[in-house]
């Protein structure tokens, strides 16, 4: 490819959400993330969503990502680089081999 590099490519495999409360359309919300695990080719996540004003948790939820060839489409190792950033910020990240 004579030195260009092709983004990382992710597809989105699991997104589920439980609603606990409302949040009203001028309601201020805080949006949690955290990755929880991070497998051969997938990124587990966690969601938390908070009313800020009355710090009630009104959702929570998870999501998975799949790394992906992004010529072929199919799952792909995520890079050490890319495991050794998240476990940068997100320190007890679990690494499943």
């Amino acid at each position: 490819m004579g030195g260009f590099q092709m983004a990382a490519c992710f597809f989105v495999v699991r997104n589920e959400i439980n609603y606990l409360d409302f949040a009203r359309f001028d309601d201020e919300l805080n949006i949690y993330t955290r990755v929880e695990y991070i497998k051969k080719s997938s990124i587990g996540f966690e969601h938390i969503v908070e009313n800020a004003k009355t710090k009630k948790i009104i959702a929570e939820g998870k999501g998975v990502l799949v790394h992906v060839d992004p010529i072929t489409r199919k799952s792909s190792p995520i890079p050490e680089e890319y495991k050794a950033i998240v476990q940068e910020y997100e320190s007890e990240v679990k690494i499943i081999s």
